[in-house]
């Protein structure tokens, strides 16, 4: 089973240059490991992909969340939850191609670009205002 790659739209623009930017790149990194996951890439190469979603991951929800409470994001809480979750996630389904392969890789897949997709458009959206002003906050 093949998915469709995710393609950075303005639909998903928080009005924050440097958080789209961030979102684009997740985006890259989630379309590298659809294409890992077609080809006959080494296991040990796409380890190396997964690793570098994982660790950008963290890396952009530290910067969001920095962003979010200089801010004075009110809903701050509860947005770094839904990062955290995130994050156990990704290590769950790091841990499930360890042990299981490729096998993994289309759900992992299918899971990102639906998470990112649902997160950027709904909870990014509600910090926009607090983080950008023009944005009509």
């Amino acid at each position: 089973m093949t998915t469709k790659k995710q393609l950075w739209d303005e639909k998903f623009a928080t009005g924050v240059k440097q958080i789209d930017k961030q979102h684009q790149r997740l985006m890259e990194l989630i379309n590298d490991l659809q294409d890992a996951n077609e080809k006959s890439t080494p296991e040990e190469d796409i380890k190396r992909v997964l690793g570098q979603l994982v660790e950008y991951t963290k890396t952009h929800f530290a910067q969001e969340e920095a962003l979010m409470r200089a801010n004075g994001f009110p809903d701050f809480e509860r947005h770094k939850l839904l990062h955290a979750k995130l994050v156990t996630k990704l290590n769950d389904f790091n841990e499930s191609f360890r042990i299981n392969g490729k096998q993994v890789l289309t759900e992992l897949q299918v899971f990102l670009q639906t998470w990112l997709s649902v997160h950027i458009q709904a909870a990014d959206q509600r910090y926009s205002p607090f983080l950008n002003p023009n944005k009509g906050g």
